[in-house]
């Protein structure tokens, strides 16, 4: 049985390098921006679910679970951002202090370690914007890249639109 082609392998490149494009485009121009707004509306969404079910096994009525889930959306939403930046935070941390206390040459007293600790965190708190925005760069540069390779064939075309495009970013 044969089975029918829709596109042959030409276009679905086609295909799926406009679709990097665009994309990589909206990380590119809004990478920060968009994990923001993401996080926060996840996050107050979750949080609200959670408040939603635990007053319906209470027994409380349609009408008032649903002005409480808005409320707490309202409230919880903004801190969604931050949670994501101090979360990412614990986890640089945790790694930095989890090899220092593997490889340094000797014993080193556990408040330094709690200090040093505490420091990373506080820096890498401070930095994550600055890292997510490094980040939010490469992975939209990338999938420009990708994806006018797929569609034109043609790597330097790519590289010089690809850095026209960087400028473009950092100009505004």
């Amino acid at each position: 049985m044969t089975y029918p082609v829709l596109m042959d392998p030409i276009q679905m490149d086609a295909g799926i390098g406009i679709v990097m494009i665009t994309v990589g485009i909206v990380v590119l121009f809004t990478g920060k921006l968009l994990l923001r707004a993401v996080s926060s509306v996840g996050f107050g969404l979750a949080v609200a679910y959670f408040v939603y079910i635990a007053l319906r096994l209470l027994g409380f009525g349609e009408l008032f679970r649903l002005m409480v889930f808005s409320l707490v959306f309202i409230t919880v939403a903004p801190l969604g951002w931050t949670l994501f930046k101090v979360s990412y935070a614990l986890t640089f941390s945790c790694l930095f202090y989890v090899s220092m206390a593997t490889y340094s040459p000797g014993h080193i007293p556990l408040t330094i370690l709690l200090l040093i600790g505490i420091l990373v965190i506080t820096v890498a708190y401070l930095v994550a914007e600055y890292l997510i925005e490094i980040a939010s760069l490469i992975v939209g540069s990338l999938m420009i890249y990708v994806g006018i390779v797929l569609v034109s064939g043609n790597i330097m075309f790519s590289l010089l639109l690809i850095s026209l495009l960087l400028i473009l970013r950092f100009a505004i």
